[in-house]
């Protein structure tokens, strides 16, 4: 267990510099024709039964449950992810689909093990996708023109085809590398995007359309020493620079989102627990909803994980069991459909 957790420490890094190409070369520090007469008199007049919509799923996309080691292909360059299906799926009835990014020197693998997040999406019967990124340290490409993007639009393809999913209901998340990546997915996937996770990394949004409403929910620690709270230079878990990136701080990032939806200025706050706040912007144009626990003293880490607090604490900074973020992701996803 303590080498497992050896091992997700060096993986959990933060977001690096943006890479123009993305990719293999991440650099990262911790993607009618008219008819005749007769046709027309054919047509159903007013007065007939509605016509059936075809249901999308139908004959059915039946798919056994438990996790898989899958592999997908683009331009030549194979990729690998993780494929969790709970037990409920059927094939029948429309499920979400949760994309599940890993941080900076991490793989799908450990982000499966330290989120739970497969554990967390059975409960509302989402198929969870845990991609690996590239690169040395592995990671995904932090910019609109990544071709991590290319890949990510041809996983979600694939799933859709193979699995009876709710196209509304198709959300990113992730942890530092992976939150911004996440944050780009938002407005680079063309609207597909309902909802993203935002997780130790509270950016965005990025080259998005005056008209994309996406809903989002952010995470972030205010003793978060890689990606500060208040803003600044990003550093690696172990303390050294991040190739001289800045974030805004987290509360202005969140703002900016809630700016992109057309939400009202002032956020409601909420004490969720003596070491949580819950911000909630109000009346967000579409239905979306803008979301920010603020976790005081909390480090750069995945609330409420599993994993066990004292063996992360020295590289990442404190966690806290006040709330567990999977659960809360997964709520949001199953409540916070796309909105066109």
């Amino acid at each position: 267990m303590r080498r497992l957790v050896v091992v997700l420490l060096a993986g959990l890094l933060v977001l690096a510099a943006c890479s123009d190409d993305g990719g293999e070369d991440v650099s990262n520090g911790q993607e009618p024709l008219g008819g005749s007469d007769d046709s027309v008199a054919l047509a159903p007049s007013s007065e007939d039964e509605p016509a059936v919509v075809p249901d999308p799923c139908a004959p059915g996309r039946p798919a056994p449950s438990g996790q898989t080691a899958e592999t997908l292909t683009v331009d030549g360059a194979e990729r690998t992810y993780l494929l969790d299906v709970p037990e409920t799926y059927d094939g029948v009835e429309a499920v979400p689909l949760i994309l599940n990014l890993h941080g900076s020197g991490s793989d799908a693998r450990q982000q499966v093990g330290y989120s739970g997040l497969p554990e967390a999406a059975a409960e509302v019967g989402a198929v969870v996708a845990s991609l690996d990124g590239t690169g040395t340290p592995r990671g995904f490409g932090i910019s609109p023109t990544s071709r991590d993007i290319q890949v990510i639009t041809t996983l979600l393809d694939q799933l859709s085809e193979r699995f009876c999913i709710d196209e509304d209901r198709v959300s990113s998340v992730g942890i530092s590398n992976g939150s911004a990546t996440s944050a780009i997915l938002a407005c680079g996937l063309d609207g597909r995007l309902a909802s993203v996770g935002l997780v130790a990394a509270t950016v965005g949004p990025f080259d998005c359309a005056g008209e994309t409403r996406v809903s989002v929910i952010a995470f972030h620690g205010t003793g978060d020493q890689a990606v500060p709270y208040d803003g600044g230079g990003v550093s690696s878990a172990s303390g050294g620079a991040a190739n001289g990136l800045d974030v805004p701080p987290a509360e202005v990032g969140i703002a900016a989102w809630a700016e992109q939806d057309g939400c009202g200025d002032e956020p409601a706050t909420t004490a969720v627990a003596a070491d949580v706040r819950l911000w909630q912007f109000p009346a967000c144009e579409a239905g979306t909803a803008v979301e920010l626990y603020r976790l005081d003293g909390v480090g750069h880490v995945w609330p409420g994980s599993s994993v066990p607090f004292d063996l992360l604490e020295d590289r990442l900074g404190p966690n806290t069991d006040s709330i567990v973020a999977s659960q809360l992701i997964v709520d949001f996803i199953a409540t916070h459909p796309r909105r066109r």
